[in-house]
């Protein structure tokens, strides 16, 4: 698919230099990096994924009011 971005002027020229360093066409090096980019996690922490979410009715009646401290101890 084809696309366009903008890229900071010192940033093109050292991704153009590496492409012609490595042989290959700028497209690829692009190409090559966002995959890098986007197959590696982003942290050591799981990826939150909204199906693992549990949802939670409260009880009729059931008045949930909590105090600064209470929320501060839950966070």
């Amino acid at each position: 698919m084809r696309t366009t971005i903008d890229l900071p002027d010192a940033l093109y020229r050292r991704a153009k230099l590496e492409a012609i360093h490595r042989g290959l066409p700028l497209r690829a090096l692009i190409e090559v990096a966002v995959a890098r980019e986007l197959s590696e996690p982003t942290s050591d922490a799981p990826r939150f994924r909204p199906e693992d979410l549990q949802l939670v009715k409260p009880q009729p009646g059931l008045v949930i009011d909590p105090t600064k401290e209470q929320l501060d101890d839950w966070l």
